[in-house]
């Protein structure tokens, strides 16, 4: 943290604003010269003598002119758009250092706040927020004494479920995945959450096609749900792969959900994305198949199937914002496709707190999307990146143009073929289709491109084996 020669101004003129200043010992190691708050009206002292200096859109001049090398955010409702707004006002005076303090719920539930809560802004704080999972009354009663599979048990979204439902107290817990590395990594973070509790893991370390082996862990094992998070993400790699992204994100859950329809099993939930929705790429189309595979299962079984549709989990694996750290950590340029890009972001803990929750509120013939808020211009997000690493606004950018397969915007839903309804919980919507499941119409596309994958010609990636694939996925995501 700082030392006490080092001005200081607090954004944020609220209760936790009251609380920092209360506290002497947490803000001991800063000079504070006061508040800004929008609020001026309200209140021209906050705490004996702190003044409020001006608003939100007096920051810059006021930090400027008064030469002040750090700012406490403290806005613990405020995540996202709020604190990107900050940022971008501040950016010009990049040797300031910005901190944040906790969320709301934190601070209610203790009424205090502790120098240690004050830490340095991250990437998660540009958009929206962490989630108090130990809050998910409804979830721990539902996760107690059932057991679980999880494939893609040790990649980002994967991980976090597996983690969130340990804590939860499950019965069991097989955890499925093809990575070695990422597999035994879980292991050691599960065992550091409860050493000592009754929750039985089993860590499988396969091929999520290996129907040998699926038939063995549904045979071995009365499992209740299917988290099915396996699947390959990466828009422009999957474009020259297309074999390996029908083979993992199409036949996988058509593999999978197989077993679980054929055990009878209570639910069954896909990880889906918003690149489902009028696809344009070969991961957005693969993911397009895999909801439909989905609802053709759902159309004849018992076992309720579903999935939940978002936008990209930030900071995951490979994706852009952990691109954008590594660069800037390097010294190297940032690499933007398009500057008017924009996309929906979503810590991962909070995307895994909402897929939980719309599993307790699982139905048949329904999928669910969750309120991304408002989609990220991906250059102002760069802009507030380089803003937290101290970067000058003259840092290097180049703009190399949209890459094939992705779009400009995303959306989440399909407003000619599907209907959204009211939230069914803070943050979750229903989706309803607008035709009905043609089984027998799409069960003889999906055979048809299933059909294709044993074929050496597909098999060794040639262009034709390419052609012929795409050419199936797209007649699939025509079909009702």
């Amino acid at each position: 943290m700082h030392n006490n020669t080092e001005k200081t101004v607090i954004i944020g003129g609220g209760k936790a604003c009251r609380l920092l200043l209360r506290n002497t010992a947490s803000i001991s190691q800063f000079d504070i010269l006061g508040v800004i708050d929008d609020n001026i009206a309200v209140h021209s002292l906050i705490e004996k003598n702190y003044p409020v200096l001006g608003t939100s859109k007096e920051a810059y001049r006021i930090a400027k002119q008064n030469n002040v090398r750090a700012i406490i955010i403290a806005l613990p409702s405020e995540r996202g758009t709020t604190i990107r707004r900050i940022l971008l006002s501040l950016r010009l005076l990049p040797d300031i250092t910005v901190y944040i303090i906790p969320r709301l719920p934190e601070i209610v539930i203790r009424d205090r706040i502790f120098a240690e809560d004050i830490r340095k802004i991250e990437p998660v704080d540009l958009i929206g927020g962490k989630v108090d999972i130990h809050s998910q009354t409804r979830v721990v009663k539902t996760v107690k004494n059932k057991t679980f599979l999880v494939t893609g048990a040790a990649g980002s979204i994967g991980s976090e479920l597996s983690r969130q439902l340990y804590i939860d107290l499950p019965k069991k817990l097989i955890l499925l995945d093809n990575s070695e590395r990422n597999l035994f990594y879980l292991k050691y973070h599960l065992s550091l959450i409860h050493p000592h509790i009754s929750t039985q893991i089993q860590f499988v370390l396969g091929d999520v096609n290996n129907t040998a082996l699926l038939s063995h862990i549904f045979k071995e094992n009365v499992i209740d749900t299917v988290f099915h998070a396996a699947a390959y993400k990466h828009v422009p790699l999957l474009e020259e792969n297309v074999y390996e992204a029908v083979q993992n994100n199409v036949l996988a859950t058509f593999n999978v959900a197989k077993e679980a329809a054929r055990h009878n099993i209570s639910s069954f939930v896909l990880i889906s994305t918003d690149k489902a929705v009028r696809p344009d790429s070969i991961m957005g189309m693969t993911k397009c198949v895999a909801e439909k595979t989905i609802r053709y299962f759902d159309c004849q079984s018992k076992t309720v199937f579903s999935a939940v549709r978002f936008g990209n989990v930030f900071n995951s694996n490979g994706s852009v914002v952990e691109l954008f750290t590594k660069q800037i950590e390097r010294q190297e340029a940032l690499t933007i496709t398009d500057p008017t890009m924009k996309r929906y972001f979503m810590s991962v803990s909070e995307a895994v707190h909402l897929i939980l929750n719309a599993w307790t509120h699982i139905e048949k013939d329904r999928m669910y999307m969750f309120n991304m808020g408002s989609s990220v211009n991906i250059m102002e997000l760069t802009r507030c990146l380089l803003m937290i690493n101290h970067k000058s606004t003259n840092y290097p950018v180049n703009i190399i143009g949209k890459r094939k397969g992705e779009k400009t915007n995303e959306v989440l839903w399909d407003k000619q073929k599907e209907r959204r309804t009211d939230e069914i919980y803070d943050g979750i919507y229903s989706i309803e289709q607008k035709q009905g499941c043609d089984k027998e119409g799409f069960e003889s596309s999906l055979q048809k491109l299933l059909d294709l994958l044993p074929r050496n010609e597909i098999k060794n990636h040639s262009a034709a084996g390419a052609k012929k694939l795409k050419t199936a996925l797209h007649r699939l995501c025509r079909a009702k």
